[in-house]
């Protein structure tokens, strides 16, 4: 069996199908809807999503009659690209940045005895950065550290509630940092705050921490979302 696409009259359904190909199938792998849907959730019993083929973009509709919405395909992309592609490059550009100041730290004191008296602040702040773009990352694939070691014993139902709480109540302390770091953050500004040595303007490593809360709350929000509609 492989997964492929196929018409059944005016539907075109994504499932799984029989490699070989039987006289008269009207397989549509290639097209454009097909490559919109071959990504789509399937069921665990391989159970097909089809769609209008004369209506590409309207909801999914599974043989039991269930709706699916096509427009989350469209939001997971947008999701994947904000919360984990732009965390990725911001990482990979913040280490070749932190790289180059230590070259260019050490060539400077042992070439020219002429230390760069501002590495270190510099460091500092692509350190702080690094961590909030690395737990947006963490946060969207769900890979924190958890201790469920007993949580593991309870019932399924009770496990999945009690991952629920932890969801809900991260989002209540994401807006809580949010509110509170955003306050301080309007304070630094008013006073034009900067750094000892390199005078960088204070506002710039601690717009790292309600953007990176920000981030967060909203992944688990959604989270909570897809677990409410789910049943949990």
């Amino acid at each position: 069996m492989t997964r492929r696409s196929r018409m059944f009259g005016e539907l075109l359904c994504v499932g799984e199908f029989p490699a070989s190909r039987n006289a008269g199938t009207d397989y549509r792998v290639e097209t454009t809807v097909a490559a919109q849907f071959a990504v789509a959730p399937m069921s665990p019993d391989k159970t097909l999503y089809c769609v209008s083929a004369a209506e590409p973009h309207a909801p999914l509709a599974r043989p039991d009659g269930e709706r699916l919405d096509v427009g989350g395909h469209e939001r997971e992309g947008a999701m994947k690209l904000i919360f984990e592609r732009l965390p990725r490059l911001m990482i990979g550009l913040l280490m070749f940045f932190a790289v180059a100041v230590n070259i260019a730290n050490v060539i400077a004191r042992h070439l020219f005895h002429a230390p760069l008296i501002w590495a270190e602040e510099i460091l500092t702040f692509i350190m702080i950065w690094s961590i909030f773009m690395g737990i947006i990352l963490v946060s969207g694939r769900q890979e924190h550290l958890k201790m469920d070691l007993v949580a593991v014993s309870f019932p399924k139902g009770f496990t999945r509630l009690i991952s629920l709480i932890i969801e809900i109540v991260t989002v209540i302390i994401c807006v809580v940092m949010v509110i509170a770091s955003t306050q301080v953050l309007v304070t630094l500004g008013s006073y034009d705050q900067r750094s000892i040595v390199a005078e960088i303007p204070m506002v710039i490593p601690h717009l790292a921490i309600p953007l990176g809360f920000c981030a967060i709350g909203i992944l688990h929000l959604v989270n909570v979302i897809k677990k409410s509609r789910n049943g949990m």
